[in-house]
């Protein structure tokens, strides 16, 4: 269906607009489960702690707890941060509000879609869109 390769170029997009941390251990978890749920909606649509934690958790060898826990944590910091709306210049749609902390699920859903729909669209980030300004 979708190219790996593709979904990861713009999870790693969207991390570097936002400044995700990537030593942080939730921003391991939090790619894998964009990853997941760009390829299967279900996963969050289904449940966070059935279904995606669990998975998440499998394929990074931890349990489901630390799973939420440091995914939480690693959207906290961003939002603290103040970038999250940065993404609103990427995705050229106003999906986040300083004012708007997401829960995990919504942010995830919210990526997963929006990178699933420039992927059936075929609409490919531009060099340009990498240099942002606030």
């Amino acid at each position: 269906m979708f190219n790996n390769g593709d979904i990861i170029n713009y999870i790693d997009i969207v991390f570097s607009v936002i400044c995700m941390k990537r030593h942080l251990a939730g921003a391991l978890f939090l790619s894998k489960a964009i990853e997941l749920t760009v390829m299967d909606s279900s996963y969050v649509y289904k449940g966070l702690m059935k279904k995606l934690y669990p998975e998440v958790a499998r394929l990074c060898g931890t349990n489901p707890h630390k799973v939420e826990r440091d995914v939480r944590y690693a959207i906290d910091d961003c939002y603290k941060s103040g970038k999250l709306v940065l993404l609103n210049k990427v995705f050229k749609a106003n999906i986040f509000d300083a004012n708007f902390k997401p829960k995990n699920g919504e942010f995830i859903a919210l990526i997963a879609d929006k990178i699933r729909l420039r992927l059936n669209y075929g609409k490919i980030l531009s060099e340009n869109e990498f240099h942002l300004s606030t």
